[in-house]
């Protein structure tokens, strides 16, 4: 009888071992900023299998492109002007301004949506990127940001090409509003020095605490001026 028992349970663990293993892809969604500022996609960012992948077409179309798809070849084109990027799925190598590029995973398809993993951002488009993992947060910084559709109401943005992007809104410290305005036009004007030592002003006479909106702008402008300065 216990050698009868004994056959059973060795047949059954080689079934077990011979069984196929089936892989899941672990899916995570992931907020992302703009040079400081919340940008929402139709599809979120998405951390798959540890590796982070980006709506190509929410991404290209938040930095000013026009998109192209062609479903018969699965491939993204997108241009801006001058400017040009080919995104093909299943390939890691994407062309930008006539140069191949090659990507640490290939462009796929996800929810039906075409995702390109983040170094695009850094190889492809110059972008700077970090990444607060326990805040599931990617942050990307660039110098040539053209509209960007952002969270949250009051916020005016103003952006022009081949410049970073800050925001602006209506302060309720009068004198406060003017120093906001003053730094913001400097910065628009490129005159960097001069800004930065108008926000260090302004986060002089205001706190996170009773000024969370007027401290969140300075801050993130702020934090412009000096890359734009770097």
């Amino acid at each position: 009888m216990k050698a009868k028992m004994m056959v059973m349970l060795v047949i059954l663990l080689g079934f077990f071992l011979m069984e196929p293993k089936v892989a899941c892809a672990y899916t995570k969604n992931v907020s992302m900023k703009i040079n400081g500022v919340p940008v929402n996609f139709d599809t979120p960012p998405q951390l798959i299998n540890g590796k982070l992948f980006i709506p190509a077409r929410g991404l290209l179309e938040t930095l000013g492109y026009q998109i192209k798809w062609d479903r018969n070849t699965k491939r993204i084109t997108a241009i801006r002007k001058d400017k040009s990027i080919i995104l093909k799925v299943g390939s890691k190598e994407v062309t930008v301004e006539g140069k191949n590029i090659e990507l640490s995973a290939p462009v796929m398809i996800s929810q039906a949506k075409i995702f390109v993993g983040a170094d695009f951002m850094q190889k492809g488009l110059s972008m700077r990127l970090t990444w607060d993992e326990k805040m599931a947060l990617c942050s990307v910084w660039s110098k040539e940001v053209e509209n960007i559709s952002i969270t949250g109401s009051g916020n005016f943005i103003t952006a022009c090409e081949d410049s970073i992007l800050h925001i602006t809104l209506k302060a309720e410290n009068p004198k406060v509003n003017e120093m906001l305005k003053k730094a913001n036009k400097l910065l628009q004007d490129n005159h960097l020095s001069e800004a930065i030592s108008c926000y260090d002003g302004i986060l002089e006479q205001i706190s996170s605490i009773k000024n969370p909106k007027e401290y969140s702008e300075v801050k993130t402008n702020l934090g412009n001026a000096y890359y734009r300065l770097s």
